[in-house]
């Protein structure tokens, strides 16, 4: 990674794939370069049950959830967190990088701040933000069959993905 913009490597983990499920983690990591700068890691309380074909992906139970915070105090926790990110590094673009990103992760966030009340334009209105999407470019680029991050990162680091579908062990792994 270059050293003249931030890389934040996200990835979310939700009560199943409808339209309808609640995000329950953000994870994030900052790099400039190849240095990291911050982490980012919560859990949040959900209004909807995971469901089991989730559950069964990320282990992650509803009981377990019930003394988390609300999907609206962690997303204006993370967007603040890439503001601070911002106002550290001014001037250097942003690029919220993520895995199947375009097509799961932006639009689950930007669902759960409408369905919460969130204000999504606090995440839009940060300066020289960009969001990639590496599921997307993997597929356009690479032309593999199986762009699934564990066979990403399995292929590039020569080593066995731990952790998977924990929203900041796979941010890492991005």
């Amino acid at each position: 990674m270059q050293n003249d913009s931030l890389y934040i490597l996200w990835d979310t983990e939700t009560t199943g794939r409808r339209k309808v499920s609640d995000i329950i983690q953000i994870g994030g990591v900052c790099y400039l370069g190849d240095d990291q700068q911050s982490e980012f890691n919560h859990k949040i309380k959900p209004t909807t049950p995971v469901e089991q074909g989730a559950f069964n992906v990320h282990k992650i139970s509803t009981s377990s959830l019930q003394n988390e915070k609300s999907f609206c105090q962690v997303f204006e926790m993370f967007v603040s967190w890439i503001i601070n990110i911002s106002n550290q590094f001014t001037g250097l673009n942003i690029y919220m990088v993520a895995h199947n990103g375009h097509a799961f992760d932006l639009p689950m966030l930007f669902r759960n701040c409408s369905r919460h009340n969130s204000q999504r334009n606090m995440l839009l209105s940060i300066p020289n933000l960009f969001v990639f999407d590496t599921l997307r470019w993997c597929r356009y680029t690479l032309k593999r069959k199986n762009n699934s991050l564990g066979s990403l990162y399995r292929e590039f680091t020569d080593q066995t993905f731990r952790g998977a579908h924990d929203a900041c062990a796979d941010a890492k792994a991005i």
